[in-house]
C-alpha cells in the first residue's frame, strides 16, 4: 500500500508541475503576441517608408536632381557655376566679381576651381 500511494504522489506532483509550466507559458503567451505585434508594426511602417522611398527615386525629378547635383550635368542652354568654399565668403560680398564660365565641361570647372 506504501509503494501505490508513493506513486500517486509522485504522478501528482509531476502533474502539478506540467499543470504550472502550461499556466505561464499561457500567461506569458499575451506579452509574447504583443511584442510580436508590435515588431510587426515597426516593419510595415518601415517597409512602407522604403515603397516611398523607392517610388520617390524611380520618378524623373529624383534622376534628373541627381544628375544636376552628384554629376554636375546641366540641360542645354543652361551653365553649370562651381564655387568652392574658400571663395564663397568673397562672392557673397562681391556678386559683381562673379565670372561665369559657359559652356565649359565640368572637369575643366573643377580643374580651375582647384587651382
Amino acid at each position: 500500500m506504501k509503494p501505490l500511494s508513493l506513486l500517486t504522489t509522485l504522478l501528482g506532483l509531476i502533474l502539478i508541475f506540467n499543470l504550472s509550466r502550461q499556466i505561464y507559458r499561457l500567461s506569458t503567451a499575451d506579452d509574447r503576441i504583443y511584442q510580436a505585434q508590435e515588431k510587426l508594426n515597426k516593419l510595415k511602417l518601415e517597409n512602407w517608408k522604403l515603397i516611398n522611398e523607392k517610388n520617390r527615386r524611380q520618378t524623373d525629378e529624383y534622376l534628373e536632381s541627381q544628375i544636376r547635383d552628384k554629376l554636375l550635368m546641366s540641360k542645354s542652354g543652361e551653365t553649370v557655376v562651381v564655387i568652392s568654399k574658400e571663395n564663397l565668403p568673397d562672392i557673397a560680398t562681391a556678386t559683381s566679381e562673379i565670372v561665369i564660365q559657359e559652356n565649359l565641361p565640368v572637369w575643366k570647372l573643377w580643374l580651375e576651381t582647384f587651382r
